[in-house]
Protein backbone atom coordinates (compact mmCIF):
# COMPACT_ATOMS: atom_id res chain seq x y z
CA UNK A 1 0.00 0.00 0.00
CA UNK A 2 1.59 3.09 -0.79
CA UNK A 3 3.06 5.58 1.82
CA UNK A 4 0.59 8.63 2.40
CA UNK A 5 2.08 11.92 2.21
CA UNK A 6 2.59 12.29 5.93
CA UNK A 7 4.30 9.02 6.42
CA UNK A 8 6.73 9.80 3.25
CA UNK A 9 7.23 13.00 5.30
CA UNK A 10 8.44 10.97 8.74
CA UNK A 11 10.15 8.53 6.84
CA UNK A 12 12.53 11.01 4.85
CA UNK A 13 12.81 13.08 8.14
CA UNK A 14 14.40 10.20 10.02
CA UNK A 15 16.54 8.85 7.55
CA UNK A 16 17.83 12.41 7.53
CA UNK A 17 18.45 12.70 11.56
CA UNK A 18 19.12 9.08 11.99
CA UNK A 19 21.08 8.15 8.91
CA UNK A 20 22.10 11.48 7.26
CA UNK A 21 23.35 12.69 10.66
CA UNK A 22 23.84 9.93 13.05
CA UNK A 23 20.56 10.59 15.25
CA UNK A 24 21.17 11.75 18.77
CA UNK A 25 25.04 11.11 18.79
CA UNK A 26 25.65 13.80 15.84
CA UNK A 27 23.07 16.60 16.87
CA UNK A 28 22.30 16.26 20.26
CA UNK A 29 23.20 20.09 21.73
CA UNK A 30 23.98 21.11 18.66
CA UNK A 31 23.03 23.44 15.68
CA UNK A 32 21.74 21.88 12.07
CA UNK A 33 21.17 23.40 8.87
CA UNK A 34 18.66 22.46 6.22
CA UNK A 35 19.35 23.76 2.24
CA UNK A 36 16.12 23.31 0.51
CA UNK A 37 14.13 24.21 -2.61
CA UNK A 38 10.92 25.74 -2.44
CA UNK A 39 8.79 22.95 -3.27
CA UNK A 40 10.91 21.02 -0.51
CA UNK A 41 9.26 22.91 2.22
CA UNK A 42 6.83 20.61 3.67
CA UNK A 43 10.21 18.05 4.24
CA UNK A 44 12.28 20.83 5.90
CA UNK A 45 9.07 21.17 8.83
CA UNK A 46 9.15 17.00 9.26
CA UNK A 47 13.21 17.55 9.53
CA UNK A 48 13.36 20.48 11.64
CA UNK A 49 11.02 18.67 14.08
CA UNK A 50 12.36 15.25 14.09
CA UNK A 51 15.78 17.27 14.51
CA UNK A 52 14.34 18.58 17.43
CA UNK A 53 13.15 15.70 18.95
CA UNK A 54 16.15 14.25 18.81
CA UNK A 55 17.88 16.67 20.28
CA UNK A 56 19.12 19.40 17.87
CA UNK A 57 19.44 23.15 20.02
CA UNK A 58 18.48 25.28 16.42
CA UNK A 59 17.52 24.38 13.15
CA UNK A 60 18.43 26.93 10.53
CA UNK A 61 17.56 26.79 7.00
CA UNK A 62 18.71 28.08 3.66
CA UNK A 63 16.05 28.32 0.41
CA UNK A 64 18.01 27.39 -2.91
CA UNK A 65 16.55 28.31 -6.39
CA UNK A 66 18.23 27.90 -9.22
CA UNK A 67 16.31 30.66 -11.01
CA UNK A 68 17.11 33.48 -8.14
CA UNK A 69 20.75 32.22 -9.04
CA UNK A 70 20.19 32.56 -12.36
CA UNK A 71 19.10 36.06 -12.00
CA UNK A 72 21.70 36.83 -10.50
CA UNK A 73 24.31 35.32 -12.52
CA UNK A 74 22.45 37.59 -15.65
CA UNK A 75 21.99 41.11 -13.73
CA UNK A 76 25.17 41.07 -11.32
CA UNK A 77 27.99 43.71 -12.25
CA UNK A 78 31.25 41.84 -12.66
CA UNK A 79 32.41 42.92 -9.08
CA UNK A 80 29.36 41.60 -7.49
CA UNK A 81 29.35 38.42 -9.09
CA UNK A 82 31.76 36.67 -6.97
CA UNK A 83 30.68 38.60 -3.96
CA UNK A 84 29.65 35.89 -1.72
CA UNK A 85 27.78 37.35 1.36
CA UNK A 86 29.69 35.96 4.95
CA UNK A 87 25.96 35.57 6.54
CA UNK A 88 25.38 32.86 3.60
CA UNK A 89 28.54 30.96 3.99
CA UNK A 90 28.90 31.10 7.55
CA UNK A 91 25.71 28.89 7.76
CA UNK A 92 28.05 26.41 6.79
CA UNK A 93 31.20 27.25 8.10
CA UNK A 94 29.97 28.25 11.82
CA UNK A 95 29.38 24.54 11.93
CA UNK A 96 32.53 23.13 12.07
CA UNK A 97 33.95 24.69 15.61
CA UNK A 98 30.14 23.15 17.27
CA UNK A 99 30.52 19.74 14.44
CA UNK A 100 26.77 20.76 13.56
CA UNK A 101 25.12 18.92 11.43
CA UNK A 102 24.07 20.49 7.34
CA UNK A 103 21.81 18.56 4.81
CA UNK A 104 21.03 19.90 1.51
CA UNK A 105 17.68 18.49 -0.51
CA UNK A 106 18.29 17.53 -3.85
CA UNK A 107 14.89 18.94 -5.27
CA UNK A 108 14.42 22.27 -6.95
CA UNK A 109 12.54 24.63 -9.62
CA UNK A 110 14.19 24.60 -13.05
CA UNK A 111 17.10 22.90 -12.38
CA UNK A 112 18.77 24.29 -15.58
CA UNK A 113 17.68 27.65 -15.22
CA UNK A 114 21.54 28.26 -15.01
CA UNK A 115 22.04 26.72 -18.34
CA UNK A 116 20.78 30.01 -20.05
CA UNK A 117 23.07 32.32 -18.79
CA UNK A 118 27.06 32.89 -19.88
CA UNK A 119 28.95 29.32 -19.04
CA UNK A 120 32.02 31.13 -17.76
CA UNK A 121 30.21 33.66 -15.57
CA UNK A 122 28.03 30.58 -14.04
CA UNK A 123 31.44 28.74 -13.18
CA UNK A 124 32.94 31.98 -11.55
CA UNK A 125 30.01 32.09 -9.57
CA UNK A 126 30.08 28.66 -8.23
CA UNK A 127 33.48 28.59 -7.60
CA UNK A 128 33.46 31.97 -5.34
CA UNK A 129 30.39 30.15 -3.52
CA UNK A 130 33.00 27.31 -2.94
CA UNK A 131 35.75 29.54 -1.90
CA UNK A 132 33.30 31.32 0.69
CA UNK A 133 32.53 28.16 2.20
CA UNK A 134 36.36 26.82 2.46
CA UNK A 135 36.53 26.46 6.33
CA UNK A 136 33.65 23.82 5.70
CA UNK A 137 34.78 21.71 3.09
CA UNK A 138 38.29 20.96 4.45
CA UNK A 139 37.82 21.41 7.99
CA UNK A 140 33.85 19.98 8.32
CA UNK A 141 33.80 18.04 5.11
CA UNK A 142 36.69 17.01 4.35
CA UNK A 143 37.95 15.64 7.82
CA UNK A 144 34.58 14.53 8.35
CA UNK A 145 33.68 16.28 11.86
CA UNK A 146 30.76 17.59 10.89
CA UNK A 147 27.97 15.13 9.33
CA UNK A 148 26.39 16.38 6.40
CA UNK A 149 24.20 14.44 3.60
CA UNK A 150 22.62 14.72 0.37
CA UNK A 151 19.16 13.31 0.27
CA UNK A 152 16.34 13.66 -3.03
CA UNK A 153 13.20 15.11 -3.08
CA UNK A 154 10.91 15.02 -5.92
CA UNK A 155 9.73 18.28 -7.56
CA UNK A 156 7.37 19.04 -10.67
CA UNK A 157 10.32 20.49 -12.82
CA UNK A 158 12.60 17.75 -11.88
CA UNK A 159 9.85 14.93 -12.68
CA UNK A 160 9.23 16.59 -16.05
CA UNK A 161 13.30 15.80 -17.11
CA UNK A 162 12.60 12.37 -16.10
CA UNK A 163 9.37 11.60 -17.15
CA UNK A 164 8.65 14.36 -19.91
CA UNK A 165 5.05 16.53 -20.02
CA UNK A 166 3.46 14.06 -18.44
CA UNK A 167 0.42 15.36 -15.56
CA UNK A 168 1.85 12.79 -13.06
CA UNK A 169 5.14 13.33 -13.58
CA UNK A 170 6.03 14.94 -10.16
CA UNK A 171 3.92 11.68 -8.81
CA UNK A 172 6.32 9.02 -10.86
CA UNK A 173 9.54 10.61 -9.97
CA UNK A 174 8.21 10.38 -6.32
CA UNK A 175 7.74 6.73 -6.69
CA UNK A 176 11.19 5.96 -8.39
CA UNK A 177 12.78 7.91 -5.07
CA UNK A 178 10.70 5.72 -2.72
CA UNK A 179 12.13 2.84 -3.95
CA UNK A 180 16.25 3.99 -4.58
CA UNK A 181 15.65 5.10 -0.80
CA UNK A 182 14.33 1.89 0.26
CA UNK A 183 11.47 3.85 1.95
CA UNK A 184 8.74 1.61 1.61
CA UNK A 185 10.46 -0.79 3.99
CA UNK A 186 9.32 -0.16 7.65
CA UNK A 187 12.86 -1.47 8.55
CA UNK A 188 14.99 1.09 6.14
CA UNK A 189 16.89 2.41 8.80
CA UNK A 190 18.05 -0.91 9.25
CA UNK A 191 18.66 -1.66 6.06
CA UNK A 192 20.62 1.61 5.65
CA UNK A 193 23.13 0.19 7.66
CA UNK A 194 23.44 -2.89 6.77
CA UNK A 195 24.27 -1.66 3.41
CA UNK A 196 26.54 0.82 5.30
CA UNK A 197 28.57 -2.50 6.49
CA UNK A 198 28.46 -4.17 3.58
CA UNK A 199 29.90 -1.50 1.24
CA UNK A 200 32.80 -1.27 4.22
CA UNK A 201 33.26 -5.01 4.13
CA UNK A 202 34.07 -4.51 0.06
CA UNK A 203 36.66 -1.41 1.13
CA UNK A 204 38.22 -3.57 3.14
CA UNK A 205 38.61 -5.91 -0.01
CA UNK A 206 39.86 -3.40 -2.17
CA UNK A 207 42.50 -2.03 0.14
CA UNK A 208 43.55 -5.69 0.96
CA UNK A 209 44.37 -6.09 -2.78
CA UNK A 210 47.09 -3.48 -2.66
CA UNK A 211 45.93 -1.49 -6.08
CA UNK A 212 48.14 0.00 -7.94
CA UNK A 213 46.29 0.78 -11.04
CA UNK A 214 42.17 0.59 -12.46
CA UNK A 215 42.20 -0.34 -15.51
CA UNK A 216 38.78 0.75 -16.78
CA UNK A 217 37.68 -0.62 -20.88
CA UNK A 218 34.45 -0.29 -22.63
CA UNK A 219 33.26 1.29 -26.02
CA UNK A 220 35.30 4.43 -26.30
CA UNK A 221 37.42 4.21 -23.38
CA UNK A 222 40.61 2.53 -22.69
CA UNK A 223 41.75 4.19 -19.02
CA UNK A 224 44.48 4.03 -16.48
CA UNK A 225 44.19 5.49 -12.97
CA UNK A 226 47.21 5.47 -10.56
CA UNK A 227 46.24 5.31 -6.62
CA UNK A 228 48.97 6.22 -3.88
CA UNK A 229 50.08 3.12 -1.68
CA UNK A 230 48.37 5.58 0.86
CA UNK A 231 45.10 5.55 -0.77
CA UNK A 232 42.18 3.86 0.71
CA UNK A 233 38.47 3.05 -0.27
CA UNK A 234 35.67 4.01 1.37
CA UNK A 235 31.71 4.23 1.16
CA UNK A 236 28.95 5.79 1.33
CA UNK A 237 28.91 5.84 5.15
CA UNK A 238 31.58 8.10 7.60
CA UNK A 239 32.14 6.74 10.88
CA UNK A 240 33.56 9.60 13.36
CA UNK A 241 34.96 9.23 16.70
CA UNK A 242 31.04 9.38 18.40
CA UNK A 243 29.27 8.95 15.25
CA UNK A 244 28.51 7.02 11.95
CA UNK A 245 26.42 9.11 9.31
CA UNK A 246 25.68 9.02 4.86
CA UNK A 247 26.81 11.52 3.29
CA UNK A 248 24.71 10.52 0.02
CA UNK A 249 21.02 8.93 1.16
CA UNK A 250 21.41 6.81 -1.48
CA UNK A 251 24.70 5.93 -1.75
CA UNK A 252 26.22 2.55 -3.97
CA UNK A 253 29.55 3.30 -4.31
CA UNK A 254 32.98 2.32 -2.90
CA UNK A 255 35.32 5.49 -3.73
CA UNK A 256 39.19 6.41 -3.53
CA UNK A 257 41.52 9.31 -4.36
CA UNK A 258 43.45 9.00 -7.18
CA UNK A 259 47.07 10.03 -7.33
CA UNK A 260 47.42 13.12 -9.40
CA UNK A 261 49.47 13.02 -12.35
CA UNK A 262 49.16 9.18 -12.75
CA UNK A 263 45.98 9.24 -14.76
CA UNK A 264 46.25 8.44 -18.54
CA UNK A 265 43.80 7.28 -21.69
CA UNK A 266 40.66 8.29 -23.43
CA UNK A 267 37.17 7.66 -21.52
CA UNK A 268 33.76 8.26 -22.86
CA UNK A 269 31.11 9.03 -20.50
CA UNK A 270 27.67 7.09 -20.22
CA UNK A 271 25.13 9.43 -18.93
CA UNK A 272 24.90 13.09 -19.05
CA UNK A 273 26.23 14.93 -16.13
CA UNK A 274 24.94 18.83 -15.18
CA UNK A 275 27.75 20.98 -14.81
CA UNK A 276 27.13 24.52 -14.01
CA UNK A 277 23.27 24.80 -14.40
CA UNK A 278 24.04 23.02 -17.92
CA UNK A 279 23.57 19.32 -19.38
CA UNK A 280 26.80 17.76 -20.93
CA UNK A 281 25.97 14.73 -23.01
CA UNK A 282 28.50 12.87 -25.00
CA UNK A 283 31.47 13.45 -22.79
CA UNK A 284 34.92 12.26 -24.09
CA UNK A 285 37.96 13.03 -22.10
CA UNK A 286 41.48 12.85 -23.08
CA UNK A 287 44.28 12.46 -20.38
CA UNK A 288 48.47 12.45 -20.09
CA UNK A 289 50.45 12.29 -16.90
CA UNK A 290 47.58 12.84 -15.02
CA UNK A 291 45.90 16.29 -16.68
CA UNK A 292 42.96 16.22 -19.19
CA UNK A 293 44.68 17.02 -22.83
CA UNK A 294 41.47 17.17 -25.13
CA UNK A 295 37.83 16.75 -24.87
CA UNK A 296 34.78 16.74 -26.91
CA UNK A 297 31.03 16.74 -26.48
CA UNK A 298 27.57 16.29 -28.28
CA UNK A 299 26.21 19.19 -26.06
CA UNK A 300 27.29 21.29 -23.27
CA UNK A 301 30.91 21.86 -24.17
CA UNK A 302 31.57 25.03 -23.04
CA UNK A 303 30.39 24.55 -19.50
CA UNK A 304 32.75 21.54 -19.50
CA UNK A 305 35.84 23.87 -20.88
CA UNK A 306 34.41 26.56 -18.30
CA UNK A 307 34.84 24.41 -15.25
CA UNK A 308 38.42 22.81 -16.32
CA UNK A 309 39.58 26.97 -16.36
CA UNK A 310 38.45 27.30 -12.74
CA UNK A 311 41.92 26.82 -11.17
CA UNK A 312 44.31 24.52 -12.27
CA UNK A 313 43.17 21.35 -10.26
CA UNK A 314 39.94 21.10 -12.34
CA UNK A 315 41.87 19.21 -15.08
CA UNK A 316 42.93 16.86 -12.75
CA UNK A 317 41.09 13.63 -11.13
CA UNK A 318 39.84 13.42 -7.35
CA UNK A 319 37.86 10.52 -7.13
CA UNK A 320 37.88 7.33 -8.81
CA UNK A 321 34.63 5.56 -7.65
CA UNK A 322 32.91 2.00 -8.59
CA UNK A 323 29.25 1.31 -8.35
CA UNK A 324 28.38 -2.37 -9.77
CA UNK A 325 24.20 -1.99 -11.60
CA UNK A 326 24.02 -5.54 -9.99
CA UNK A 327 23.91 -3.67 -6.56
CA UNK A 328 22.40 -0.23 -7.45
CA UNK A 329 18.40 0.05 -7.50
CA UNK A 330 19.22 2.93 -9.10
CA UNK A 331 20.80 1.37 -12.02
CA UNK A 332 17.46 -0.92 -11.65
CA UNK A 333 14.97 1.67 -11.99
CA UNK A 334 16.60 1.77 -15.40
CA UNK A 335 16.09 5.92 -15.30
CA UNK A 336 18.40 8.48 -16.43
CA UNK A 337 17.77 11.26 -13.11
CA UNK A 338 19.87 13.94 -14.60
CA UNK A 339 20.92 14.54 -11.20
CA UNK A 340 24.69 13.65 -9.94
CA UNK A 341 23.37 12.18 -6.66
CA UNK A 342 21.24 9.54 -8.23
CA UNK A 343 23.44 9.30 -11.25
CA UNK A 344 26.75 8.78 -10.12
CA UNK A 345 25.21 5.85 -7.84
CA UNK A 346 24.25 3.79 -11.14
CA UNK A 347 27.47 3.87 -12.57
CA UNK A 348 31.29 3.96 -11.95
CA UNK A 349 32.35 7.24 -11.89
CA UNK A 350 35.22 9.73 -11.94
CA UNK A 351 35.10 13.30 -10.24
CA UNK A 352 37.21 16.21 -11.78
CA UNK A 353 39.03 18.46 -9.47
CA UNK A 354 38.79 18.36 -5.10
CA UNK A 355 39.73 15.44 -3.83
CA UNK A 356 38.96 13.79 -0.52
CA UNK A 357 41.68 14.03 1.88
CA UNK A 358 40.22 11.49 4.19
CA UNK A 359 40.56 8.86 1.45
CA UNK A 360 44.49 9.09 2.02
CA UNK A 361 45.83 7.35 5.34
CA UNK A 362 46.63 9.85 7.66
CA UNK A 363 45.52 12.31 5.34
CA UNK A 364 43.14 14.68 7.41
CA UNK A 365 46.00 15.26 9.30
CA UNK A 366 48.32 16.26 6.75
CA UNK A 367 49.20 19.76 5.77
CA UNK A 368 48.66 21.07 2.20
CA UNK A 369 52.20 20.48 1.40
CA UNK A 370 52.04 16.86 2.60
CA UNK A 371 48.79 16.41 0.52
CA UNK A 372 50.45 17.52 -2.54
CA UNK A 373 53.43 15.74 -1.95
CA UNK A 374 51.03 12.15 -2.04
CA UNK A 375 49.56 13.28 -5.07
CA UNK A 376 45.74 14.29 -3.33
CA UNK A 377 44.58 16.78 -5.81
CA UNK A 378 43.07 20.28 -4.66
CA UNK A 379 40.67 22.60 -6.53
CA UNK A 380 37.95 24.37 -5.86
CA UNK A 381 35.22 21.94 -7.79
CA UNK A 382 34.27 19.11 -7.41
CA UNK A 383 32.30 17.52 -10.33
CA UNK A 384 31.61 13.56 -10.54
CA UNK A 385 31.29 12.44 -14.55
CA UNK A 386 29.72 8.56 -14.93
CA UNK A 387 31.87 6.17 -17.18
CA UNK A 388 30.06 2.51 -16.97
CA UNK A 389 27.37 0.39 -18.09
CA UNK A 390 26.81 -2.62 -18.82
CA UNK A 391 30.25 -3.32 -21.03
CA UNK A 392 32.47 -2.19 -18.80
CA UNK A 393 35.38 -3.90 -17.28
CA UNK A 394 37.09 -2.70 -14.18
CA UNK A 395 40.52 -4.55 -13.58
CA UNK A 396 42.84 -4.13 -10.95
CA UNK A 397 47.17 -3.97 -10.96
CA UNK A 398 48.16 -4.63 -8.10
CA UNK A 399 51.50 -3.73 -6.67
CA UNK A 400 52.47 -7.46 -6.25
CA UNK A 401 51.78 -7.53 -10.04
CA UNK A 402 48.67 -9.70 -10.06
CA UNK A 403 45.46 -8.44 -11.74
CA UNK A 404 42.42 -9.16 -10.24
CA UNK A 405 38.53 -8.29 -12.37
CA UNK A 406 36.89 -6.12 -10.02
CA UNK A 407 33.84 -5.50 -12.57
CA UNK A 408 32.60 -7.41 -15.01
CA UNK A 409 30.10 -6.27 -17.51
CA UNK A 410 29.51 -3.43 -14.98
CA UNK A 411 28.57 -6.06 -12.23
CA UNK A 412 30.93 -6.76 -9.39
CA UNK A 413 33.35 -9.70 -9.90
CA UNK A 414 34.86 -12.52 -8.16
CA UNK A 415 35.66 -11.63 -4.67
CA UNK A 416 34.35 -8.14 -4.56
CA UNK A 417 30.53 -9.43 -5.36
CA UNK A 418 29.31 -9.57 -1.83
Amino acid sequence: MPLSQTELLQRYARLVVECGWGGKAGIAGKPVHVQHGVEAYPLLLAIAEEAYRQGAIRVDYTTWSPRMDALHVTYAPDDALTDIPATWADRWNNLVDVRGATVRIEGVDDPFALARCPADRVSRFEAARTAARERFYTEGLGKNTTPWCLVPWATRDWGKLVFGDVPDARERLEAALVTVLGLEHDDYIDRWWTRGERIARRSRLLDEADIEWLHVTSEGTDLMIGLHPLARFGGGMHVGEHVRFFANLPTFENYTTPERGRTRGVVTMTRPVLINGQNVEGLRVEFDEGRVTSFSAKTGGEAFRAMLETDEGASYLGEIALVGIDDSPIYSTGLVFQNILLDENAACHIAFGRAYVDRIEGGTEMSRDELAAVGCNDSKVHRDCMISDDRTRVTAICRDGSRRVVIEHGRWAGQFAI
